[in-house]
């Protein structure tokens, strides 16, 4: 399910004093929900937040690789696997290879902060892996081997801006730095040294305030792993700042105030 704070972050801005939204949240959802209050963009007596308990979601883009969802006359979890009843017979799969790779390593199972929370039996049971593991792995490379890695990466960027769209955190509108022609930032070429242009640009924009909701990631047609990048700075502001994005309601984003007695 994607991250409905995305669509609750555009409705705030037409919702009168004496009106609502209702909004599902999961405890990835909750993160945005709550960064989003701490910068201002959303006002918490607008909403209405239902709480769900989640232990992971499906991924559509996992299981098309390995069947057609069209062949499927019934699929369940069972016994830590995802068992799916075809035409041919039955096929079974690890859970840990068809989730979305953020549910490996979730640390909030459940939402953060709600009005009405619906209990009943949670989705999913999976080992707890090490959080960003896969960017650890990452780190191994040598400078060059990331550089070489990168450059494909954003090779393959068609500039659909599906992954600025799905971000609960970009909220720049008419402002936007791939729109904006004044002043003008990027060309319309989609080559890498543009696509890096704005990438770089977008993660500098949500630099300690990505929550690692990956929607970004999952609705990437060309599936670049952009969410590492993101995730990467949130573990470097973790370390300098002490904070974690979209956790506390009460607290400000580090790069909305300052100490005097900072040093870096």
């Amino acid at each position: 399910a994607p991250n409905l704070a995305n669509y609750v972050k555009k409705s705030d801005q037409k919702i009168g004093i004496d009106q609502k939204v209702g909004l599902i949240v999961k405890g990835c959802d909750s993160r945005s929900v709550v960064q989003l209050l701490q910068e201002g963009i959303l006002k918490r007596e607008n909403l209405i937040l239902i709480g769900v308990p989640c232990r992971g979601m499906i991924s559509s883009k996992k299981i098309e690789k390995v069947f057609d969802p069209l062949e499927t006359y019934l699929a369940e979890v069972r016994d830590k696997k995802l068992k799916l009843h075809l035409a041919q017979g039955e096929q079974s799969y690890h859970l840990e290879d068809v989730v979305f790779e953020k549910c490996l390593w979730c640390e909030t199972r459940e939402p953060l902060v709600v009005d009405i929370m619906i209990q009943g039996p949670l989705s999913l049971e999976l080992e707890q892996k090490e959080k960003n593991f896969d960017i650890v792995e990452l780190e191994q490379k040598e400078p060059a081997e990331l550089f070489d890695f990168w450059t494909a990466q954003f090779e393959k960027c068609i500039r659909c801006y599906a992954c600025r769209n799905a971000c609960p955190l970009c909220y720049c509108q008419d402002n936007c730095l791939a729109d904006t022609r004044q002043p003008h930032w990027l060309g319309q070429q989609t080559d890498a040294l543009n696509n890096f242009m704005y990438h770089m640009i977008r993660a500098m924009h949500v630099v300690g305030r990505c929550t690692g909701c990956q929607e970004c990631e999952r609705v990437c047609p060309v599936d670049i792993p952009i969410s590492k990048i993101f995730r990467k700075t949130s573990m470097i502001t973790q370390q300098l700042f002490d904070y974690i994005p979209g956790m506390k309601v009460e607290d400000v984003p580090p790069l909305l105030t300052f100490k005097k007695d900072e040093k870096f």
